[in-house]
């Protein structure tokens, strides 16, 4: 099977002050990261990146129950602070705009 994947505009709510970006694997099939927020001196706590990528994800009937989208959450040192992870036959049948929660780690 093969999907036309498009992502973007990811944003993301009650954000820890020190976080910069995120990482995006698809299926490790495709992977990319957001902008970093560069000036966070007014410690946002909501964010919006702006971007756009587009794809092509291709995969079997067992891969598409078992594939992973994950996002990473990153903060200014470069560390992971937070993941989520999706399954992709969540996202291949559910809407097209959803919201997760971000499993945030102990610092």
């Amino acid at each position: 099977m093969k999907f036309k994947v498009e992502i973007g505009n990811i944003k993301a709510r009650n954000l820890p002050p020190n976080s910069s970006y995120i990482q995006i694997s698809f299926a490790e099939q495709k992977e990319f990261t957001t902008a970093k927020i560069e000036n966070n001196s007014q410690n946002l706590k909501n964010y919006s990146w702006r971007m756009h990528e587009e794809f092509e994800y291709t995969c079997n009937n067992k891969a598409l129950k078992h594939d992973e989208i994950t996002l990473t959450l990153i903060d200014k040192s470069e560390k992971e602070i937070g993941v989520v992870s999706i399954g992709m036959y969540d996202l291949a049948t559910g809407p097209s705009h959803q919201d997760f929660v971000i499993k945030m780690k102990k610092v």
